[in-house]
């Protein structure tokens, strides 16, 4: 392998190993992707920016890597902007994928639409 910067050259002509080495990198990259956008989300969370906040978590959702975490803070902050059908969905979607703030937040969202 020679790797350029730029992408992975297969210099002894093995076509499968390089194919398995780009996409290690490209995991690797998507990876920091999602990690920055995360942080984007949860930064403008923090500062209430509910709407920012939403676009950072898509951001990282269209890397192709979650976690339920991520469903969480897009719920949280739909339910802030008063969407509530939208929050319950990402608090069902995070629920669903192991987040236990999600599952609270969930709970708690449905107890509040009781008493609407």
């Amino acid at each position: 392998f020679r790797h350029d910067g730029y992408g992975t050259r297969c210099s002894d002509g093995s076509a499968y190993l390089c194919a398995l080495h780009a996409l290690r990198e490209t995991a690797q990259r998507r990876q920091q992707f999602f990690r920055f956008y995360s942080d984007k989300a949860m930064e403008a969370g923090i500062e209430k920016q509910w709407e920012l906040c939403i676009y950072y978590v898509d951001k990282a959702l269209e890397t192709g890597c979650y976690n339920g975490d991520i469903y969480y803070v897009r719920g949280l902050a739909n339910e802030q902007l008063g969407r509530l059908k939208d929050a319950k969905k990402d608090y069902k979607t995070g629920k669903k994928m192991g987040s236990e703030y999600a599952a609270t937040a969930l709970e708690e969202l449905k107890e509040k639409m009781k008493r609407r």
